[in-house]
């Protein structure tokens, strides 16, 4: 399924097309995810988790309980990469309860134009507001 992540001051919308439903989330209330890593700079997320690498995989292990098991992010190789960027190749994300959620990266670009930030929700789209 196609699954649009867009932030916007403290929110963060995901957008699941096929069931036309966007989750809205504060960034506080899931600093303690590991996705979070990825969206900010706070040293102390950081904190909570043991990080191993293997060449362009980076997997994460948080420190204490947590309803995620881990968080391995792949990076296109060097020699692959786009110019003096390494670009995200793919997230897997395992949960506690046995699922696991893997995120293919497609069609990237080191640049993007600002309307691309702009992201804008279908009129009907159904409403979660988790904040």
């Amino acid at each position: 399924d196609v699954t649009v992540l867009y932030t916007k001051d403290k929110d963060i919308y995901f957008y699941d097309e096929v069931v036309n439903q966007v989750s809205i989330f504060s960034t506080t209330a899931i600093s303690s995810n590991p996705m979070m890593l990825l969206s900010g700079n706070d040293e102390s997320v950081w904190n909570d988790y043991n990080v191993t690498r293997d060449g362009d995989r980076f997997t994460l292990t948080p420190v204490s309980g947590s309803d995620i098991q881990s968080l391995t992010i792949s990076f296109v190789p060097e020699a692959k990469s786009k110019g003096s960027v390494q670009l995200l190749e793919s997230l897997t994300l395992r949960m506690d309860d046995g699922n696991t959620n893997f995120y293919l990266f497609t069609k990237q670009s080191a640049n993007a134009a600002d309307e691309k930030f702009d992201f804008k929700l279908p009129k009907d789209v159904e409403v979660d507001d988790q904040r």
